[in-house]
């Protein structure tokens, strides 16, 4: 019998089966082959480096591709994701992020998914926990991907504006993101963007 494949040659099946899903076909036919099994097995692994290249494939399959996010949600992608939120390898987080930010975009199901789970919250947790750590490439990514997803949210849905208005930690943790000297101009200018579209323009005066 053959020998269990070892990590690393788990991690090239990832990295070739991430260029395939590339095109859109091959993304359908993974969800309709009944590939996302696999992958929320992979994502439940506790391997970071494997963990993060399937919420890549994730990513890249439901990345405007309605037909692929619906399968995805009725396949219960959003709960072994979600809980990559929390990992404590920084690729494994982005790479959660981007799959988060590709699934919720132009799906009601699951952006209904992540308005339950108060997204909201989850992100300026996921922030604040950030800026409070030594500024280094990689937070400067989980921050700028945070403020994205929120920004695409807030916009997108009342049930997510309203979260953030009653959420009492947003307005400190945008203006420490816009005060913060260390801090990349687009990254603070997509604070700022959430500021105004929040309505949280006192946040300024300060």
């Amino acid at each position: 019998s053959q020998a269990p494949a070892t990590i690393e040659e788990k991690e090239q099946l990832l990295d070739e089966l991430l260029d395939l899903v590339e095109s859109i076909d091959q993304a359908k036919d993974l969800s309709s082959i009944g590939g996302l099994s696999t992958l929320l097995h992979v994502l439940d692994s506790g391997i970071p480096s494997l963990q993060w290249r399937a919420a890549e494939v994730i990513a890249t399959c439901a990345q405007n591709n309605p037909e692929v996010q619906t399968s995805f949600f009725h396949g219960g992608v959003m709960d072994p994701v979600w809980a990559l939120l929390d990992s404590e390898d920084d690729t494994c987080q982005l790479k959660a992020l981007l799959g988060i930010s590709c699934l919720i975009r132009g799906s009601s199901e699951l952006h209904g998914y992540f308005s339950e789970h108060s997204g909201v919250s989850k992100l300026v947790k996921i922030l604040e926990g950030r800026i409070s750590n030594a500024p280094s490439a990689a937070t400067d990514r989980i921050v700028r991907k945070c403020l994205q997803i929120l920004k695409y949210a807030i916009d997108s849905s009342s049930v997510d504006t309203n979260q953030a208005r009653q959420c009492s930690s947003m307005e400190p943790i945008l203006s420490n993101i816009i005060g913060n000297k260390d801090e990349n101009n687009d990254v603070a200018l997509a604070a700022l963007d959430l500021i105004k579209t929040l309505g949280l323009s006192h946040a300024l005066q300060d």
